[in-house]
């Protein structure tokens, strides 16, 4: 996917309709595959209905996954049938922000694939788009060294010029 998107969390006032359609209509002259995605966590400062080729994702954190998946699930409802995505994997959410590893996201085994997993059985429209964005890529907890997502990876040489 290519595109732009807003983080709406620096941008004053709320977006309104139009400036979602401005923006959406601005994005696919330049190609029509392009997609706007626009962020928040409070439906509050989305377009309240424009939906156009928008992607909403939601960036709420700092509660438990339980939590997290009901407000995520009510975002995707509310936004239904278009395309949502959830900001997930904070590390304020590895240990259910009580520096237990009895909570959070650190005690599932494989914490994209069974958080997303369990998220996707909620949302009730089967042919609805859902992405995740992880955020953490290396756990900072002593308990939790094993999370880190950058064993194995490779940079790629630089292109020649």
């Amino acid at each position: 996917m290519k595109g732009i998107g807003v983080d709406l969390e620096y941008h004053k006032p709320k977006v309104d309709d139009e400036t979602a359609k401005r923006w959406d209509a601005r994005i696919k002259a330049h190609n029509p595959a392009y997609r706007l995605f626009l962020k928040h966590w409070e439906l509050s400062h989305m377009p309240p209905t424009y939906r156009g080729d928008v992607i909403f994702i939601n960036m709420s954190s700092e509660a438990s996954i339980e939590a997290l998946n009901k407000e995520f699930v009510e975002w995707a409802n509310h936004f239904a049938p278009s395309a949502v995505a959830f900001q997930i994997g904070y590390p304020s959410d590895e240990d259910g922000m009580d520096g237990s590893k009895e909570k959070g996201w650190c005690r599932l085994n494989d914490p994209i694939k069974d958080w997303g997993d369990s998220l996707r059985a909620q949302i009730r429209n089967e042919k609805q788009e859902v992405g995740l964005l992880w955020v953490t890529v290396k756990s900072g907890k002593t308990y939790n060294a094993k999370w880190d997502l950058t064993k194995g990876a490779t940079v790629p040489a630089p292109r020649a010029k």
